[in-house]
């Protein structure tokens, strides 16, 4: 694993797709601050120093299609695993990709694909003080009154997802993934879908399950 550091840059998953033909597999980018941070579907992220911010590129050219398509929501329950190891803090998974604490978002992820490489971006409120966070975010920093060390918790990762990355669990990821997800029976508004549904579940391709007016339905790419 090799990793590269900048103190201040626009965006480390924008550097590695710049940068894509030359960075190795298995590349970790990271930064102290990014100042044009990128979530799902353009959205704007806010990336201020003491969070960990870092994208990494992996060769998916040995995954199966089955893991390819589950590939964004391994990435999430590693992510849950290794917080969940660490500092055993009860973390949710909402849908399709985020983590929560108390209702509030803790980690974003973006997950892109360019010919045979995915590029995984990670974003994690570490050590960003209350006053610095929007209504709805939460940091590790305000839910354990304490610092946490961003370099070991992007090395659990790193190493998680490249030791798993071709051979996960699928049945496994699945599972925790439904046994920890946010809003399970709740009303929530679905944007791609634009009305409020009952979230029920994910299935076994990790698409979303929903009740719209008695019927059960899926859907694969949305948000929330």
């Amino acid at each position: 694993m090799k990793i590269i550091k900048f103190d201040e840059i626009d965006s480390t998953q924008k550097y590695i797709k710049d940068n894509i033909i030359d960075i190795e597999d298995d590349t970790v980018v990271c930064a102290k601050v990014q100042t044009a941070g990128r979530g799902r579907t353009g959205n704007i992220w806010q990336s201020k120093e003491g969070g960990l911010w870092f994208s990494c590129v992996f060769d998916v050219s040995n995954v199966d299609s089955k893991r390819l398509e589950l590939f964004t929501m391994f990435v999430g329950v590693s992510v849950f695993n290794v917080l969940k190891e660490l500092y055993d803090i009860d973390v949710k998974l909402k849908w399709p990709n985020d983590l929560y604490i108390n209702g509030k978002k803790l980690c974003g992820i973006i997950a892109e694909i360019i010919d045979n490489k995915v590029i995984i971006g990670i974003g994690i409120n570490t050590n960003i003080s209350k006053e610095y966070l929007i209504t709805t975010g939460t940091s590790l920093l305000n839910e354990l009154n304490k610092q946490v060390d961003n370099g070991l918790i992007m090395m659990n990762i790193c190493e998680v997802l490249i030791k798993n990355k071709a051979n996960f669990d699928v049945e496994d990821i699945v599972d925790t993934f439904r046994n920890n997800m946010i809003y399970k029976n709740e009303k929530y508004f679905i944007k791609s879908l634009n009305k409020e549904v009952i979230i029920k579940d994910v299935d076994e391709n990790g698409a979303l399950v929903y009740e719209e007016n008695g019927t059960i339905k899926t859907i694969d790419f949305g948000e929330i």
